[in-house]
């Protein structure tokens, strides 16, 4: 501090929460209120110009934004599926539209293709069956929600002498709605993010 001069410590320590602060451009993450912090945009798919944030233009000619850009002339069911990713609003851009986050969670990813992509919601389907006879046809029958008739199978003549016809009944949740059977897992509708460990300094 001698001569008002930062010692070396105090001047890494600077630097250090400088490169820290320059990291966090245009990262997504959440906040405490609905006010908006100052230099910060809602990630509501809104445009962005480098002209007003020219360290997001720095970011993005150094190719902070690899694997998560979207081509500038994307279509509209790419974009759709992609709502987490960046987009250039031209071939030469003059800003990015930021990705379109709202009602979406996030769905943490380790890397790979699927960093940004849109989750559809979703839901393991139900499925279940049961078996049910009519003698001489002498019977009637309601369906509803996931239940469907899938017909009638004749069985032949039992000792009665009657005729047997057995009713085929299954039960399917999706035939009730479609966002049973959507997905695999219980999927909420989410966005995939990259999630990332800082470890500290390696030396």
């Amino acid at each position: 501090t001698k001569d008002g001069l930062m010692s070396k410590t105090d001047k890494k320590s600077v630097d250090y929460c400088e490169a820290l602060r320059l990291s966090m451009i245009g990262v997504p993450r959440y906040w405490r209120s609905t006010t908006l912090p100052e230099n910060h945009v809602w990630a509501n798919g809104d445009l962005v110009l480098f002209s007003d944030w020219p360290e997001l233009k720095k970011v993005y000619d150094d190719g902070g934004f690899a694997g998560m850009l979207l081509a500038y002339n994307a279509d509209s069911a790419t974009i759709a599926a992609n709502l987490g990713k960046w987009r250039p609003n031209a071939a030469k851009p003059t800003g990015l539209y930021v990705p379109k986050l709202d009602g979406q969670f996030f769905r943490a990813c380790t890397g790979g293709n699927t960093a940004g992509k849109y989750n559809a919601p979703g839901l393991p389907d139900i499925t279940g069956s049961f078996m049910g006879a009519d003698y001489n046809a002498d019977s009637w029958e309601y369906f509803t929600g996931a239940f469907r008739d899938t017909g009638w199978v004749d069985a032949g003549v039992v000792a009665s002498g009657n005729k047997k016809i057995e009713r085929s009944i299954d039960f399917r949740a999706s035939a009730s709605n479609p966002i049973y059977g959507a997905s695999a897992t219980v999927m909420p509708l989410s966005v995939n993010v990259p999630c990332i460990i800082y470890l500290g300094l390696n030396s």
